[in-house]
């Protein structure tokens, strides 16, 4: 396994010796993840609010507003978590994103959305990007200042978003993926390299995407980097694991962002696996550093 640690080696065997991800009911991934992630809030902020969000269909999606201190009128950071394509349930990041609030000095829109078949979860997370815009006051946050985030099959999601409204909703000044599927049934050589073995596996991944959409062949709605039109697109920030599968097809991604003239801060964090921003004491000091990292990308534009 090549320079991991010790403590992601172990931790690796061990998920190995359970049954499979996919055979798992929903209440189990979800518990699966508060015994395996970082669940101690210690992180001070000031305060933080549960809230509740309308969807188009009159669904209401679960949603926590952490505010770093007591100042007002902070830009805004949504986050749409997706840990290893098995949960949109934020509470085991929850740390990780009462830091990135206090670093970056913002507040931080966590959001649950269902894990259901597209379009859903494409249409949940663009309803919360707007409730978010349009009700900036009630939480005193800057409408025109918001950053968008994503984590596994959040970040996915993020990017198929950016493309769909990149020239409608300018208010997005930057997004940010940590190890997202831009083409979930392309075969790359990380793929073939760390597609079983590393925690995240090649074939429930494709069976995740097989259960969310009929489609097969590439498009940008379920693979980005098929999109066309990247003209409006937002400065991005993508960050890779190096023993991920989906690393090699993020790499594709950022080429094509920049190609095509998009400001892109591009990272590979080395030693790491799949999800490893969400798994405690895995890779501590450079999940502190990523969060460093985004306030410096974000300074900088």
């Amino acid at each position: 396994m090549g320079n991991l640690s010790t403590k992601t080696k172990e931790f690796i065997e061990k998920e190995r010796r359970r049954e499979p991800f996919q055979s798992l009911t929903k209440e189990e991934k979800e518990i699966w993840f508060l015994q395996h992630t970082g669940t101690t809030n210690d992180a001070h902020i000031d305060y933080k609010e549960d809230i509740q969000i309308p969807a188009r269909d009159g669904h209401m999606l679960n949603a926590t507003i952490i505010y770093p201190n007591a100042e007002t009128k902070r830009p805004t950071l949504l986050w749409f978590t997706g840990s290893l394509f098995l949960t949109s349930n934020y509470e085991h990041i929850e740390n990780k994103l009462r830091e990135t609030a206090i670093t970056c000095n913002m507040t931080v829109i966590a959001v649950s959305y269902r894990m259901e078949p597209f379009p859903t979860p494409l249409n949940d997370c663009i309803d919360a990007i707007e409730w978010a815009h349009t009700n900036a006051e009630l939480f005193h946050s800057l409408p025109d200042e918001m950053v968008v985030c994503g984590d596994g099959f959040g970040a996915s999601l993020v990017a198929s978003i950016e493309q769909q409204i990149q020239h409608t909703h300018d208010f997005i000044k930057a997004i940010c993926l940590f190890y997202p599927a831009v083409d979930p049934f392309l075969l790359t050589d990380s793929k073939r390299a760390y597609g079983e073995g590393f925690l995240l596996e090649t074939e429930w991944l494709q069976a995740f995407y097989t259960q969310m959409t009929e489609h097969r062949e590439p498009n940008a709605t379920i693979a980005p980097l098929h999109g066309l039109d990247f003209s409006n697109h937002c400065p991005t920030f993508i960050m890779k694991a190096e023993f991920d599968p989906l690393r090699d097809e993020a790499i594709l991604y950022e080429h094509k962002l920049e190609n095509a003239g998009v400001k892109v801060l591009r990272k590979t964090e080395e030693n790491t696996i799949h999800g490893f921003f969400a798994v405690g004491g895995l890779n501590e000091k450079q999940t502190t550093q990523i969060i460093h990292d985004i306030d410096h990308f974000l300074k900088s534009l």
